[in-house]
């Protein structure tokens, strides 16, 4: 069983971060904390491993 933290493929995590990260979104929703409300595509860039 893995954990709920616990991350099983890294590399493809980390591909499909970029693969986001790099369209042109206004709006990110998320399951914790405030949603990005304008040009949300930046930040995600911006934190993208």
């Amino acid at each position: 069983m893995v954990d709920a933290f616990e991350v099983a493929d890294h590399r493809r995590d980390v591909e499909s971060y970029h693969r986001m990260a790099a369209l042109d979104i206004g709006i990110a929703c998320f399951g914790h904390g405030a949603p990005l409300r304008a040009k949300a595509g930046s930040p995600l860039r911006a934190a993208a491993p």
